[in-house]
């Protein structure tokens, strides 16, 4: 229901997320060990559905079915 500003990035053998709702406070920062992965999107689109009480959704499969279509 809020705009997120975000910002993701990595180098060789890590990558990371940063997201903000601001009209809520609210951030969460996603550091990986893992290069070129879209679990980060997953799990910062999984903790703000969880704040807004949505209902479960699995992220990370969908997020990997988009990629292998691309």
């Amino acid at each position: 229901p809020s705009p997120i500003i975000w910002h993701n990035g990595g180098t060789d053998g890590c990558s990371s997320m940063c997201a903000f709702i601001p009209d809520e406070n609210l951030g969460i920062v996603i550091l990986t060990n893992l290069s070129n992965t879209e679990i980060r999107h997953a799990l910062a689109l999984q903790f703000f559905d969880m704040y807004y009480d949505k209902p479960a959704f699995d992220w990370s499969k969908k997020l990997l079915a988009d990629n292998k279509k691309a």
